[in-house]
């Protein structure tokens, strides 16, 4: 299980990289990585882009477990099995949750995105 919260970089005073979790105001540690290492700053933006790339994961998986595996199998019934999928289910609406997620996971990771 992860560290709740949404996590974000923070550069100390001393040039050390700390990634801390927020959750309902309450801050957490969760990694800190020396600055004197070449790449913390990068490692920082990819470790604080972890729970948004679980969130892409997961969000890929239900997608492909609802489409794509049944296409593959020849099913045509997506209501069986379809992992939560109902008559209401908007496919495109997953699809779109998996490329938006995707997206913000991959900025995050790649550090352009804001620090708090």
């Amino acid at each position: 299980m992860i560290t709740k919260g949404e996590w974000y970089t923070y550069q100390d005073r001393f040039g050390d990289w700390l990634i801390v979790s927020r959750e309902d105001r309450k801050h957490s540690a969760v990694a800190d990585i020396p600055g004197a290492n070449d790449n913390a700053e990068a490692h920082a933006h990819l470790i604080a882009a972890a729970p948004d790339m679980y969130e892409a994961c997961l969000a890929a998986a239900r997608y492909d477990m609802s489409i794509c595996g049944k296409a593959i199998r020849g099913e045509v019934d997506l209501l069986a099995n379809g992992a939560g999928i109902t008559e209401d289910t908007n496919l495109d609406d997953l699809y779109l949750d998996w490329q938006v997620k995707s997206k913000n996971a991959l900025t995050k990771a790649e550090g352009k995105c804001l620090n708090y």
